[in-house]
């Protein structure tokens, strides 16, 4: 039963500033990269700051794991292969003169491959336990699981191509990042596709990166939006008659 209510596409539009009004970007393959999170905790031993040689100083190892972290992706991972870690929580401590018992981060992994994706997971574990040994700390990275890569499919992508040009979009030169979303997650029941729809330089719409608070596309987007999602339906539907 449940075969037979899986869909056979499955589609998606998403406004972004950083693209022109009137076109539309729809590339085959990785779009948006997988994310993962990293919960890390760095265990020391407390003491009066005026005698440091008692403890084991936790927010000196956790700062040396935040350089050590940010330079992986530049010296470890394929510089062919997009990737973005970044240590987005730093805490540690509670009073200026006391070295405290621990310190804690959060950080994020992106990768547009599978590969360069598990091979950061790894290389985020052995950093942080290396780094934290070498201060005289032990050290624990949670992995926490999120959204796999979004890749969009070929066949759909060509259809639908052809669609947006002859419903009056351009076609917006290729177009990915490391954002992440998860709408990926649909990838798994059926092929997807992800369109993304430009608004620099719509009517009334003040420019604002993605996410930001004063982020506001004007009425006239939903209808741009319908349209490239309109296109879509219908190159899907030609895909899965070829």
């Amino acid at each position: 039963m449940l075969a037979q209510l899986a869909p056979a596409a499955v589609l998606a539009a998403h406004v972004h500033p950083e693209l022109a009004w009137g076109a539309v970007a729809l590339d085959a393959g990785a779009v948006n990269a997988s994310s993962d999170s990293v919960e890390i905790m760095i265990e020391g031993e407390p003491t009066h700051a005026a005698y440091p040689h008692h403890g084991r100083d936790p927010v000196l190892a956790i700062a040396h794991v935040v350089v050590a972290l940010h330079a992986l992706a530049a010296r470890r991972v394929d510089p062919l292969g997009p990737t973005v870690l970044n240590v987005g929580v730093l805490e540690g401590g509670g009073a200026e003169n006391v070295i405290p018992a621990r310190a804690r981060a959060r950080a994020t992994i992106r990768a547009l491959r599978r590969q360069d994706r598990l091979a950061l997971r790894e290389m985020v574990a052995e950093v942080v336990a290396g780094v934290a040994a070498a201060h005289g700390c032990c050290a624990s990275a949670e992995l926490i699981t999120g959204e796999p890569v979004l890749e969009n499919d070929p066949q759909i992508v060509a259809q639908s191509r052809t669609l947006l040009a002859e419903s009056g979009f351009a076609l917006a030169p290729e177009w990915r990042s490391c954002g992440s979303d998860d709408f990926s997650f649909y990838g798994e029941l059926a092929p997807l596709a992800m369109a993304f729809v430009g608004l620099d330089g719509a009517p009334g719409f003040s420019q604002r990166p993605l996410h930001h608070p004063e982020l506001l596309p004007p009425d006239e987007a939903v209808g741009a939006v319908a349209r490239a999602l309109a296109a879509l339906y219908a190159g899907a539907a030609a895909s899965i008659a070829v």
